[in-house]
């Protein structure tokens, strides 16, 4: 007559909670990436200002405009 253990896994009952183990493993792995992708999506659709004239006019004062000019020598 084969017991209950026997009959689950085969030999000793470690066959069972392995295959749990491992399937719960799996689901935990699957559902992290899947937060983490939809935590993600949040700043693929994130945007600047539509418009940098605010932001212009209150560093108006600061702005410096640089020149430069390279003279090559003909040969």
């Amino acid at each position: 007559m084969m017991g209950a253990r026997e009959t689950m896994s085969g030999r000793n009952g470690r066959s069972w909670a392995r295959r749990l183990r491992s399937t719960l493993t799996a689901i935990a792995v699957g559902t992290g990436f899947s937060i983490a992708a939809l935590l993600g999506v949040g700043t693929a659709f994130a945007r600047g200002p539509v418009s940098v004239a605010d932001i212009a006019e209150g560093l108006q004062e600061t702005v410096v405009n640089i020149s430069t000019t390279q003279t090559i020598e003909g040969r």
